[in-house]
């Protein structure tokens, strides 16, 4: 098992001080973070900056098994060029964006399933075209927004069942799977053959008086719920 830091908070940082980093506060490598704005990988020098970043880690004894993105379309060229980019870099996870079901407008739940299913069907068929895993993320639901697709892993596996575990995985998440009220072996047990990486996260639930309503604080792991 590896453990890897999600590059999110290092937006500024160059090859050298993600390196740095990792260094300083013992990791094995990154989840590296590839949205727009980010200093060292971005989607615009992806193809280049990519694989001169991995090759830069590997020389420091640091891996970079998945990166994190906003891809959402598997028809979009920016998916491909990603997976491309992924390949030639050695880098075999990438982790989506979010799909939402809103729960104020006149749309099906299982309707939205369907839907999503085609979307999977179709990130499993680019997958393997470039021989990596496209992982989901089981993110719990806002109080003041839409509901997350996948937000447990009972959620996850009405879309993602049956699909290749070679290309399609499961990021499984214990402090949004507890705000959820989903147990983690639980959740692990329903997975099974697709659970490709854990999140090392912890949280507090709290009830809010003044909003009538249960609200979750991130906290150090293992000082919370998890």
């Amino acid at each position: 098992m590896q453990f890897i830091l999600f590059s999110k908070t290092l937006k500024t940082l160059d090859a050298a001080g993600h390196i740095a980093k990792a260094h300083a506060i013992g990791i094995d490598g990154y989840d590296l973070c590839i949205r727009p704005g980010f200093t060292a990988v971005n989607p615009d020098n992806i193809a280049t900056a990519l694989p001169a970043f991995v090759a830069d880690c590997k020389k420091e004894g640091l891996a970079v098994p998945m990166i994190t993105t906003n891809l959402l379309n598997p028809g979009d060229p920016a998916a491909a060029a990603f997976f491309k980019a992924m390949d030639r870099a050695d880098v075999r996870l990438v982790k989506l964006a979010y799909y939402y079901f809103g729960r104020h407008r006149g749309t099906g739940y299982w309707d939205e399933i369907a839907k999503l299913r085609r979307v999977f069907e179709q990130w499993q068929e680019l997958a393997k075209q470039y021989g990596v895993k496209v992982l989901y993320h089981t993110h719990s639901a806002d109080e003041d927004g839409p509901n997350y697709m996948g937000s447990n892993a009972a959620g996850m596996m009405h879309f993602i069942r049956g699909l290749d575990p070679r290309h399609i995985g499961v990021y499984l998440d214990p402090a949004h799977l507890r705000f959820e009220g989903e147990q983690f072996d639980f959740a692990v047990a329903m997975v099974e053959g697709y659970l490709s990486a854990v999140a090392l996260k912890d949280l507090e639930l709290k009830w809010d008086d003044k909003h009538y309503r249960v609200f979750r604080n991130m906290v150090f792991a293992g000082k919370g719920m998890v």
